[in-house]
């Protein structure tokens, strides 16, 4: 099984294009927009949010999502619609809370 990427792999790859992938056929590119930094519970918590703005006029509901980008970047994503942008764009938001990888600790 693959390791989720941490924080600091999601923030190099912030304004970049990644495909959201869905059933056999489905797929989309969004943009990164926001890796925001949240509060964890403790220091050996990470706690960050990512944001994905979707193309104009498309809209996903909630689910797991394939997400690949750059760096290597692959993995599965519970993602969840949230406020549009200000120009319209939906988004999905995916939020992390967990321990810390030990490089990251």
């Amino acid at each position: 099984m693959q390791t989720l990427p941490g924080h600091d792999r999601f923030a190099r790859a912030a304004g970049q294009t990644f495909r959201i992938l869905w059933g056999t056929d489905g797929a989309v590119e969004a943009e990164l927009r926001r890796v925001d930094t949240r509060l964890p519970m403790n220091e050996r918590h990470e706690c960050f949010s990512l944001l994905f703005a979707l193309p104009p006029g498309v809209a996903l509901p909630q689910a797991l999502y394939h997400v690949g980008g750059p760096e290597g970047i692959e993995c599965a994503l519970m993602l969840t619609p949230v406020r549009p942008e200000p120009d319209g764009r939906s988004c999905l938001e995916a939020v992390f809370h967990r321990l810390k990888t030990p490089a990251a600790a």
